[in-house]
C-alpha cells in the first residue's frame, strides 16, 4: 500500500477510492519489505518480538521466555 496521506482534493472519488485502499490494506495487510535495523538487544521481552541482532548478523525471535536465533533452510 502507498501509505501517503488523504488527498488534498474535494472529489468525493478521490476521497472514496483512497478510503477503500486504506481499508483493504487493513483487512489484508502485506508488505513488500520490512527494514530491521541492527540493535544488541531487544527493547522488549514479549513473545513474538523479533530484532536483527547486530552481533550475530541474525534475525532473533522472542518464544515463549527464551530468545531464539531464525536460521536459513
Amino acid at each position: 500500500m502507498n501509505l501517503q496521506p488523504p488527498p488534498q482534493t474535494n472529489d468525493i472519488d478521490d476521497l472514496r477510492r483512497w478510503c477503500e485502499e486504506v481499508h483493504r490494506f487493513l483487512q489484508y495487510p502485506t508488505f513488500h519489505q520490512i527494514k530491521f535495523v541492527p540493535r544488541a538487544t531487544c527493547s522488549g521481552t514479549d513473545e513474538g518480538n523479533v530484532y536483527y541482532d547486530s552481533d550475530t548478523d541474525k534475525l532473533t525471535l522472542r518464544v515463549a521466555a527464551a530468545w531464539e536465533t531464525i536460521t536459513s533452510a
